[in-house]
């Protein structure tokens, strides 16, 4: 018999996995595992809860990315600010700066 601590364990570890990969591995020891639904449920929400905040996570450096660019592009053409101060202002490279 597998004691609950060992699962736990188990899940751990499929959680740290690429993504694809832990699923697959999940959906496998939910097979297997069937009396041991509600701790299968808890790991299966935790799984999903952490590609949701990754995604989140990604949204957001996304969304302060784009927004670097358009205050980059004013500060260049609008504000007409030389393009070292506009790269020390927004984390830009030089190589982005030159293709707003």
């Amino acid at each position: 018999a597998t004691d609950d601590s060992y699962l736990s364990s188990i899940f751990e570890y499929i959680a740290s996995l690429e993504k694809e990969v832990g699923k697959e591995v999940y959906q496998f020891i939910q097979a297997v595992f069937t009396n041991k639904t509600a701790m299968i449920m808890t790991y299966g929400e935790q799984l999903v809860q952490q590609g949701v905040q990754q995604g989140m996570q990604q949204g957001i450096q996304q969304g302060m990315q784009t927004r670097n660019w358009e205050i980059a592009r004013t500060m260049l053409h609008n504000l007409h600010l030389g393009v070292d101060v506009v790269e020390q202002a927004t984390g830009l490279s030089k190589q982005e700066l030159a293709s707003l």
